[in-house]
């Protein structure tokens, strides 16, 4: 009997190394060299899967590993993967992706799709049976960094002005247009300015001014035109024109010109120093504004039954509440578009604001990703195209101080700033305006700090602190400019 079975341990191992000489192990080449992997790729399921960390290293992505949650998050230039073990769920840049094969853990290494992750990356994958070989090729991004050097004003005729901005790109930025404000928009992707952000008053007969502005990941020109006027745009030898105007659409009076209002901006006939002057800095005003209200809930988190358990619009009115009480107790100048359950229009919004000449705006908000319930966090918007300096400080600088004060006081990823100039709120108001996004209620985790009473107060604190840092930096700019 024991030799019998001693017999079939021998043959069950001959036969187990003939299999693996037979098959061999798969290899792996990128760009045509052979990637050395501690677990060699596997095949499950018609689909071949290799080591996360190994394969990611060669592309020069970054890996995270989430032992908690069997997550690896995967970042390569512009692109963010989440993948969970198990899960044939993905998230590409947030979006959802669904899997034919589920990342699993093979050797104690975390083993993901290959042909799903070099496509996602831009990269070809092929397969030979012969040698049982998977070749990846990809071609590496040119890393020459793309530069905005210059703007200015080349010619200013009767019948046309144009401006022309040094650039080193290849291809010309995405441009559209504004209709409420007669900008034309220009976003050059990836490019930074080599100045910071401002504005330069034009007041010609087609043109009120060019302003400019860094964004994550792009660098933003709006040309702001007296009323709707025709373009033309070309890239040639390293210069962007933009040619603006006609002699049918020129203005004939230019300092009086009809240009609507844009968020944010002196629309007035007095300068930003004047308007600075005629500010009182011992009463600076904020409006803090509960989103939504009444019959709009705003995002909204269920149970099981399909019965709501947790409401936007009721999150919004406690922060807002919690953080008027805190200003209000320090002596700011504090006002408040609801305190109740109401639901306000965003045109009685911004006319409150408006009409109580508020000095700083900041709207209270909770964001959603249904579909993506992994996805957590807080960020700040502003509008990125409002760059008045009537108080030394715009709506970025706003929403940077109070960005800073809710990452330092809060456990909650930090999203960071976001410029969103299409948001009413922030570009129908005459004062630097922000609206926080305070967390995902589709989130647990997030769901949590929503709930805890505790964290809320710390949260309405820190976004008091963020409001009390901007008005001061506005007082001390007013005082300079009476003093100068």
């Amino acid at each position: 009997m024991k030799k019998l079975l001693l017999f079939v341990i021998i043959f069950a191992f001959a036969f187990s190394c003939m299999q693996i000489f037979a098959n061999g192990e798969i290899s792996l080449y990128i760009n045509g060299t052979r990637l050395s992997c501690d677990v060699a790729p596997q095949i499950v399921n018609d689909r071949t899967l290799c080591p996360t960390r190994a394969i990611f290293d060669a592309f020069g992505a970054s890996v995270e590993w989430n032992d908690a949650k069997k997550q690896v998050l995967i970042k390569k230039d512009v692109n963010e993967i989440l993948l969970t073990v198990g899960s044939e769920t993905a998230y590409v840049n947030e979006q959802k992706v669904t899997l034919d094969c589920a990342p699993t853990i093979i050797s104690d290494r975390c083993m993901v799709p290959i042909r799903f992750i070099s496509e996602t990356l831009g990269c070809a994958v092929n397969w030979e049976e012969k040698t049982k070989s998977v070749y990846i090729i990809y071609e590496e991004k040119n890393n020459e960094q793309l530069l905005i050097s210059d703007i200015k004003l080349a010619k200013n005729d009767v019948d046309k002005c144009v401006f022309e901005i040094k650039y080193n790109g290849k291809t010309e930025p995405k441009t559209f247009l504004l209709s409420y404000s007669n900008c034309i928009v220009f976003d050059f992707e990836n490019a930074t300015l080599a100045f910071s952000d401002s504005k330069v008053t034009v007041d010609n007969a087609f043109v009120k001014e060019i302003r400019y502005a860094q964004h994550e990941d792009y660098a933003r020109v709006v040309i702001e035109c007296k009323n709707a006027q025709p373009y033309e745009k070309s890239l040639a030898n390293g210069i962007f024109t933009v040619s603006v105007g006609s002699s049918n659409t020129a203005v004939n009076n230019p300092s009086n010109g009809d240009s609507t209002n844009n968020a944010n901006n002196n629309t007035n006939n007095i300068s930003d120093r004047e308007f600075t002057l005629s500010r009182d800095e011992n009463n600076l005003c904020v409006v803090i504004d509960a989103g939504h209200g009444g019959k709009d809930p705003g995002a909204i988190y269920k149970n099981e039954n399909g019965e709501i358990i947790l409401a936007e619009k009721d999150i919004n009115l406690k922060i807002a509440n919690k953080v008027y009480e805190i200003l209000q107790s320090e002596g700011i100048n504090v006002k408040s578009t609801r305190t109740t359950d109401k639901f306000l229009e965003l045109k009685e919004i911004t006319d409150i604001a408006n009409g109580y000449d508020a000095d700083l705006f900041v709207s209270i908000h909770i964001n959603a990703m249904e579909n993506s319930p992994d996805i957590s966090g807080m960020m700040v918007l502003y509008n990125g195209d409002a760059l008045s300096d009537k108080y030394g400080i715009n709506s970025k600088e706003a929403a940077l101080n109070i960005n800073k004060k809710i990452a330092e006081a809060v456990n909650i990823k930090d999203r960071g700033i976001v410029s969103r100039p299409g948001l009413w709120v922030l570009r129908k108001t005459n004062m630097p305006a922000v609206l926080i996004e305070c967390a995902f209620i589709s989130n647990a985790d997030d769901r949590a700090i929503l709930t805890n009473e505790t964290v809320l107060e710390t949260y309405a604190r820190s976004i008091a602190d963020g409001i009390k840092q901007s008005l001061e930096t506005m007082k001390q700019n007013i005082i300079k400019a009476k003093n100068s």
